[in-house]
């Protein structure tokens, strides 16, 4: 089904408090990224930061260009979705926005819809800079370009009926 059906199996198959969630075609920078992602976590604890994404070559889909991501010189709240490619949250939150990650086809609109259900509860994003990681981003093979089109204009349209009124 997509990504996001991904991140809700490995969400529905473990009972840790936290989730950690890391594309395969990541590359690590640090050894130590996940130790990092966790401490951006709990230093951003009272500024309702409840989801830490890596800092990376790309933002995916997402409104961060690599630019903006390459010069982060210390942990950033993010007034704009980010990726879901590899990332820290607790499973409360998942409880807090009742509910899974909402699945969608290709278009990675599951990075928007997570960041627009937490901030209808006041609860924030950030980027750990320094759990680094590279991101060797490839997207779905369709068979032809309308085919991509019609999915790509079904998540749209699922999105903005949901988020834009």
């Amino acid at each position: 089904k997509g990504f996001g059906a991904s991140v809700n199996v490995g969400i529905e198959k473990t009972l840790n408090k936290w989730i950690c969630v890391l594309h395969s075609d990541c590359v690590l920078k640090k050894q130590n990224w996940l130790i990092e992602l966790l401490n951006t976590r709990i230093q951003l604890e009272k500024q309702k930061v409840r989801f830490v994404s890596s800092c990376m070559n790309t933002g995916g889909n997402c409104a961060y260009d690599e630019t903006v991501l390459k010069k982060l010189e210390m942990d950033h709240v993010s007034d704009k979705p980010l990726p879901l490619v590899a990332c820290l949250f607790a499973r409360k939150l998942i409880q807090d926005i009742k509910g899974p990650i909402k699945e969608y086809t290709d278009s990675g609109f599951e990075n928007e819809d997570l960041f627009w259900r937490m901030k209808l509860l006041g609860l924030k994003q950030a980027i750990s800079y320094k759990s680094e990681v590279y991101h060797n981003s490839k997207s779905k093979n369709y068979n032809n370009l309308e085919e991509k089109r019609n999915e790509f204009i079904k998540d749209i349209k699922e999105f903005k009926s949901k988020w834009i009124k």
